[in-house]
Parts: C-alpha cells; sequence; structure tokens
C-alpha cells in the first residue's frame, strides 16, 4: 500500500538558537505503523538490571476502584525474582492498591541495588508515588512521595532519567494528569524523595485508559541529554522541556491536528511517533 504523507514543517516555539529545525509527518489512519500491542489483562514483568531479575503486579482488588486505568483490577501485592532466584512479596495494607500496571526497576542512586516504582492509591486520600527495594533479604518500602490530597487523585510517571546532567537519576511524573496536570520532578536522597521543578498545564494519561506512555523521554535537542516530551493539558500540543539545575525550559511545542492519545513510540535517533484519537500518527523528527 503506497504510504501518504502530508509533510509539513513546524518552526514550534523555539527558545534555543541552536535547536535544529524538525519535520512533521501526517499520517494517515489507514496507513499508520502499528505501535504496538495493548496492554492485555495478565500485567507483564518488567526486569531489573541488579539484585532484582524480575518484578510483577498480582492478587487483583476491588477494595478500592477510581477507575483511572479502565477496568483493570487494581492490584495489592508486588512480587520480585532475585538476581540469585529468590521470591519475594510486599502486600499493601487493607487501604491501598497499586493503581498502576507495569512496575519501573531502576537503580536510582548508583548503590548497585534496585528500585522498584510504582503509583499507590488509598482509600481516605490521593495517590502517591512509592520506591520499594530489597533489604537485608526482604522487600520492603524505601521512600514515598506525600499523598495527593483527595480520594481519587491520581498521578502517572513520566519515566527515569539523568535529564539535567548532574549524574543523578531523576523521576519525571506528572500528577493529576486529568484536571490541569503538574510535571514535578523528584530525586531520591537519603532515603528520601525530594522534590525538584514544577511545571503546570501538561498531562501523560487520559481518564481510563490502560495507556500509561502518553510522554517520552529522548533527546530532542541534541545536547546529550534526556528531554521531557509531554502533551498539554487539552492534549492539543505537544511540549519538549529542557532542564539544567537552574530551571527547565521549553524549547518547542507543536499544535497537533487532533488529540493527542495512546502510547507515544520512539525511533532511534530522533523520531517521536504520536498517536492522535481520530486514527492518525504523526511524525515528528526532531533533528
Amino acid at each position: 500500500m503506497r504510504t501518504l504523507l502530508l509533510a509539513f514543517i513546524l518552526t514550534g516555539l523555539l527558545c534555543s538558537p541552536s535547536f535544529a529545525q524538525k519535520a512533521v509527518h501526517l499520517m494517515p489512519a489507514a496507513d499508520s505503523p502499528a505501535i504496538g500491542p495493548a496492554l492485555q489483562s495478565d500485567l507483564p514483568a518488567s526486569h531489573g538490571s541488579n539484585d532484582i531479575a524480575q518484578a510483577w503486579l498480582s492478587t487483583s482488588q476491588t477494595r478500592i476502584s477510581h477507575g483511572a486505568l479502565g477496568d483493570v483490577p487494581e492490584t495489592s501485592v508486588l512480587t520480585v525474582r532475585t538476581r540469585g532466584g529468590a521470591m519475594l512479596s510486599y502486600a499493601l495494607p487493607d487501604d491501598s492498591v497499586f493503581e498502576d500496571l507495569i512496575p519501573r526497576v531502576h537503580d536510582l542512586n548508583g548503590d548497585g541495588h534496585d528500585e522498584v516504582i510504582l503509583v499507590r492509591s488509598r482509600l481516605h486520600t490521593g495517590s502517591s508515588l512509592m520506591l520499594l527495594g530489597i533489604r537485608a533479604g526482604k522487600l520492603m518500602p524505601l521512600a514515598e512521595s506525600v499523598p495527593l490530597d483527595q480520594p481519587g487523585q491520581w498521578l502517572n510517571p513520566v519515566g527515569v532519567a539523568d535529564v539535567d546532567g548532574d549524574g543523578r537519576m531523576e523521576i519525571l511524573v506528572v500528577l493529576t494528569p486529568h484536571s490541569n496536570g503538574t510535571l514535578i520532578e523528584y530525586n531520591l536522597v537519603e532515603g528520601t524523595l525530594v522534590q525538584g521543578h514544577l511545571i503546570s498545564g501538561v498531562t501523560n494519561h487520559v481518564m481510563g485508559s490502560r495507556d500509561q506512555g502518553m510522554s517520552a523521554l529522548m533527546d530532542a535537542n541534541g545536547d546529550g541529554h534526556p528531554d521531557v516530551i509531554v502533551p498539554a493539558t487539552d492534549r492539543r500540543s505537544i511540549h519538549a522541556l529542557a532542564f539544567d539545575e537552574k530551571a527547565p525550559l521549553e524549547f518547542s511545542r507543536i499544535y497537533l491536528p487532533a488529540r493527542a492519545a495512546g502510547n507515544f513510540e520512539m525511533l532511534p535517533p530522533a523520531t517521536l511517533i504520536v498517536p492522535l484519537e481520530d486514527g492518525r500518527r504523526m511524525v515528528i523528527e526532531w533533528r
């Protein structure tokens, strides 16, 4: 099938004179490449690089149902398989669930031990970001952010990367992505999640969707550090944000012909595919 490409160049909002002009192609729905299979009801495992070989969620619960992820049952137990083959589990108390689909496994502080990053939701407050890891042969909580104020308020992680080039890994999260979301940066410092920069007016999730990947961490401006790519709250534009130790910089903004909807896909060296709610794909070649 011959692919029809509606090609055009957008200069966007350029805040850096060294940033290269980008090409943007709009692909009709019939010719759009598959982004990948949708998440199924059986939650997949994630893989670590150090003491945690695999991590997955299990034990469905109905005690809390906010519906952020649609009809996927919330889970209450995290299980890991260690590098040595041992199976370890941690169960949340009765007032909580993991309102999440995939554990994120990273060594956040470079100590040779993996941390597992998950979204915890409670019955009487909003969600929080929770870190777990193996200590003294047990899987246990290591740190947790302050819960959001109201029951039903949720957060969705963007990912983990050293976005400001300081040699430390940052956790990027969107708080309340369904209502004027705020991008927040966390660092793990001496066992505590320390809040960094805040940027309001963004999102990375559609209420009720299983797709938690409507954002990206990629080097869009070519400076050697990952940038944060997130939609605006109304999902009609894409914001590209560069971080340093002083403040984030929005160096590009691309307006979309329809709302963003679904997981973003990254292709080397610097191409981003943004699915739209009308079935088309926006292919952004950053450089």
